[in-house]
C-alpha cells in the first residue's frame, strides 16, 4: 500500500466515525481507495469477518494504527531492497570488468617477472621508450628517444630496430616531455611539453585530434618518478584500453590512477592510491592493475607496491616477493620506461641506453 492510498483510507475511516468500524465498513473504504485485494485479516487480526462493537474512537485508532505499522514494514522492506540492488549493481559492475579481464588473458596477478632480454644497445640514446601497437598485430616498433622530443621514430620489424635500419620518422607539430608516449591504435599519447596537457595525434593523418587538461596534475619535475626526467604524467595501455599515471597537490603527491576514454581523453573513473610518486621507480599497468617498482637504478629490484582497479585494494610488498632486474649486466642501470604489451604478455623496458623485454608469469 502506497502512503497516497494510506491517506484515503484514512479519511474514510474517519469520516465513518460516526458508526462502529466493522469488516464491512473498512471493505467499503477499501474499495473507494481501489484496494479492496488487502486481506483484512492480515491487516487487523483482532476483527472478525463480524466484526466487535468497539468504541468508535478506539477502532479508528486501531484500524490507523494498523495501517501504518504495515506501511513502515513495507517502506523498511523496499529499503533493503534497494540497497541490496546497489549491492548487486556493484557486483555487476566488477563481475564485467572481471570478465573482460578474463578476455584478456589475465587470469591472476603477476607473481614473476622474467631476466631481462636484450634487443639493442643504443649509445647515442640515454633516454628514451619503446614500443608496440597493442590495438593492430603488426610488428611496427615506436620510439621516442630524448627527455623533451618531437619525432617518433617507426621501425617496421624488431630486426630493423635492433639494426636501426629502415625506420621511418614521424615529425610531430609539438614537442612531448618524458618517456611516458604510447601509440595505440594508430594514435600517439604523450604529455604536451611543459604542459600538463594530454596530446592524441594521428601518425597517418598528420592531424592533432585532441588536446586536453589533465587537470591539477604534476608536470615538468613536479610529481615525477625517482630519476626525474620530466616522467610527472605517463601513458599505459592494456587490453581494456587507455590510462595514465600521475599525482597532484590534492593527493599530496602520491599516484593517481585515471581511465581515459581514447575517443576523446576525458576521464571515465579516477582512482587515489597511497604510493608516492617520487619513490617509485617506475610504474606498469597490467590487467587494471598497477605495479611499481621499488628502484630505477638497482638492480635486482623488486615490485614493491600493487593497486587492484577491480577491487580497488592496494598492497605493500617485500624485496623477496617479485624481483626485477634493471639490466642484464653488473653495472650502471636507469630504467626509466616500461611498457606493458598485453598480445604478448611482455614488458618493454628502457635502461640506460639499452632495451629489454621481459616475460611475465601469472599466479592461476
Amino acid at each position: 500500500m502506497n502512503m497516497r492510498m494510506t491517506r484515503l483510507l484514512i479519511v474514510c475511516l474517519v469520516v465513518n466515525l460516526g458508526q462502529s468500524i466493522d469488516s464491512n465498513t473498512l471493505t467499503s473504504c477499501l474499495k473507494q481507495t481501489n484496494i479492496a485485494g488487502l486481506n483484512l485479516k492480515e491487516l487487523l487480526p483482532n476483527i472478525d469477518s463480524k466484526g466487535y462493537q468497539r468504541s468508535r474512537r478506539a477502532d479508528t485508532e486501531l484500524i490507523c494504527r494498523a495501517i501504518f505499522e504495515r506501511n513502515k514494514n513495507i517502506t523498511a522492506e523496499i529499503n533493503s531492497r534497494r540497497t541490496d540492488i546497489t549491492k548487486l549493481n556493484s557486483l555487476y559492475a566488477k563481475l564485467i570488468d572481471s570478465i573482460a579481464v578474463k578476455k584478456e588473458g589475465c587470469y591472476g596477478l603477476i607473481e614473476g617477472i622474467g631476466n631481462p632480454v636484450a634487443h639493442r644497445s643504443n649509445k647515442w640514446q640515454a633516454f628514451g621508450t619503446w614500443s608496440k601497437d597493442t590495438a593492430k598485430k603488426d610488428e611496427d616498433i615506436w620510439v621516442s628517444e630524448g627527455l623533451t622530443f618531437n619525432i617518433i621514430k617507426e621501425y617496421v620489424s624488431l630486426n630493423d630496430f635492433k639494426t636501426n635500419n629502415h625506420f621511418y620518422p614521424h615529425n610531430l607539430p609539438f614537442s612531448c616531455d618524458g618517456t611516458g608516449m604510447v601509440v595505440y591504435d594508430g594514435n600517439v599519447y604523450c604529455n604536451k611539453a611543459q604542459t600538463r596537457r594530454m596530446i592524441k595525434y594521428n601518425l597517418k593523418t598528420e592531424k592533432l585530434l585532441v588536446e586536453r587538461e589533465l587537470a591539477n596534475a604534476g608536470f615538468r619535475d613536479t610529481y615525477p618518478y625517482q630519476y626525474g626526467g620530466y616522467s610527472d604524467i605517463d601513458f599505459a595501455v592494456d587490453k581494456s584500453g587507455l590510462w595514465v599515471l600521475y599525482s597532484t597537490s590534492s593527493n599530496q603527491g602520491k599516484i593517481v590512477i585515471s581511465k581515459l576514454n581514447v575517443a576523446d581523453l576525458s576521464i571515465k573513473k579516477t582512482w587515489y592510491t597511497n604510493y608516492p610518486k617520487q619513490n617509485a621507480g617506475n610504474a606498469f599497468i597490467a590487467c587494471g592493475v598497477m605495479y611499481v617498482t621499488n628502484a630505477f637504478n638497482q638492480s635486482p629490484s623488486y615490485i614493491s607496491y600493487i593497486y587492484n582497479t577491480l577491487n580497488e585494494q592496494e598492497s605493500l610488498l617485500g624485496s623477496g616477493d617479485i624481483t626485477f632486474d634493471n639490466t642484464d649486466v653488473e653495472a650502471y642501470s636507469e630504467m626509466i620506461s616500461l611498457k606493458y604489451n598485453h598480445n604478448e604478455n611482455v614488458l618493454y623496458g628502457w635502461s640506460f641506453y639499452k632495451q629489454y623485454t621481459y616475460d611475465l608469469f601469472r599466479r592461476l
